[in-house]
């Protein structure tokens, strides 16, 4: 498997779930975020 780094910066504390991982809403929305922004540059 390849892996593609896509993010890379601070993550703000409210996202973060009980167990300190991103929360997964947050996570699609910050996704959907970065998909509209790769479309847009090409």
């Amino acid at each position: 498997m390849t892996w593609i780094k896509t993010w890379d910066g601070v993550v703000a504390n409210d996202w973060l779930d009980e167990l300190g991982h991103v929360n997964f809403l947050v996570y699609q929305d910050v996704k959907e975020i970065q998909a509209q922004e790769i479309f847009r540059s090409l």
